[in-house]
């Protein structure tokens, strides 16, 4: 406990220090650090500034808001990397991925990859969504009750992109009759919901006022999605209901919660490169399937998968390109999902 506060009070004194000297603002997180100080100084910033977040961010923010902007910046950037790092590693773990060395280098690779570096650089919220799936898989394997009530409220952050997760995640809750997130989740955002109307009483019309004008879709040059390229949703239907069939036959294991992350990204009207971070969950996932030609093949695309922003190189539609990660992770996970592989919470 002592070497975490440690930790935190010279992160914060460094981040104070080199901050300002850097004049580091990625764009994404000024907005956020703008919007958030507006609802905590009673100030509506819907239609204002483009700040699409629910307003309970602002109180999830509020200790990077005592530091300047350039400062707070950092220390989000840094939170972001080792998030990455201790989610991969969970997952590593609840999977049961063997090779301890692999795992190691993996690490290394996935606080760098291509999606990690645009979340860096924009300040997203993505890696926040993707430690809710994590926080959600560590407690359904070890029956706490707050990891995964503290995932579902981290996924309202961004919901759209781990819809069909969060989804399976409140089934596989009810199933085994584990009431006690399903109770606090939905009561600590009633209480954050209730306490930004206190300071925003508008908030809600204006947020979806918002989100109905469209603005998130701009910039639309980096718009990823099915739909962006003129290929209908329900083309990716199938793969949702056999996600929901194999949850039902197997329950909800890392590999079913990897595929349904690869499907969600795929079966979305539109997401950011930067979503594609999520995709490092199927590469944990395959790597702890059975030994076989299938788990090579599904290796082989979930790394393909993360590879193909290099491609933005050489292709000038890169984009059209780079939405087949979920697809080529969707495939992956469809290969092993058959195999003779359950994860550590189903063994028992």
């Amino acid at each position: 406990m002592f070497i975490g506060a440690l930790s935190v009070l010279i992160l914060a004194a460094v981040a104070l220090i080199v901050g300002p000297a850097l004049g580091w603002a990625p764009i994404d997180f000024c907005r956020f650090y703008t919007g958030s100080k507006m609802i905590l100084a009673v100030q509506n910033p819907y239609g204002q500034l483009p700040f699409f977040a629910p307003p309970w961010l602002a109180f999830l923010l509020s200790p990077l808001l005592l530091l300047p902007r350039s400062s707070a910046a950092l220390v989000w950037v840094l939170l972001n990397m080792a998030t990455i790092i201790a989610s991969f590693q969970t997952f590593w773990t609840l999977a049961s991925a063997p090779g301890q060395q692999q795992r190691s280098a993996l690490l290394g690779l996935a606080a760098i990859a291509p999606y990690a570096l645009f979340t860096y650089i924009t300040g997203q919220l993505s890696i926040v969504v993707l430690s809710a799936c994590v926080l959600s898989a560590w407690g359904l394997t070890t029956g706490r009750h707050w990891p995964t009530a503290i995932g579902l409220i981290l996924a309202s952050l961004k919901p759209h992109i781990v819809a069909l997760p969060m989804v399976l995640v409140v089934l596989e809750l009810m199933r085994r009759r584990q009431w006690q997130p399903l109770l606090i989740a939905p009561g600590v955002l009633v209480a954050m919901g209730l306490a930004a109307a206190l300071l925003v009483p508008a908030w809600p019309r204006t947020m979806l006022a918002s989100w109905a004008g469209g603005a998130f879709y701009e910039p639309r040059d980096n718009l990823l999605g099915l739909s962006a390229f003129n290929v209908p949703l329900w083309s990716t239907y199938p793969f949702v209901v056999y996600a929901l069939l194999l949850w039902w036959h197997r329950g909800l294991d890392t590999h079913v919660l990897a595929l349904a992350v690869a499907v969600n990204l795929l079966a979305i009207p539109y997401s950011r490169s930067y979503d594609y971070v999520l995709l490092l969950l199927p590469l944990a996932a395959a790597r702890a399937a059975s030994p076989s030609p299938q788990r090579r093949a599904s290796l082989g695309l979930v790394a393909l998968a993360q590879l193909l922003p290099l491609f933005r190189v050489f292709i000038p539609q890169a984009g059209l390109v780079e939405v087949l990660a979920p697809a080529l992770c969707t495939l992956g996970m469809l290969l092993i999902s058959q195999l003779g592989w359950i994860a550590p919470w189903r063994k028992n």
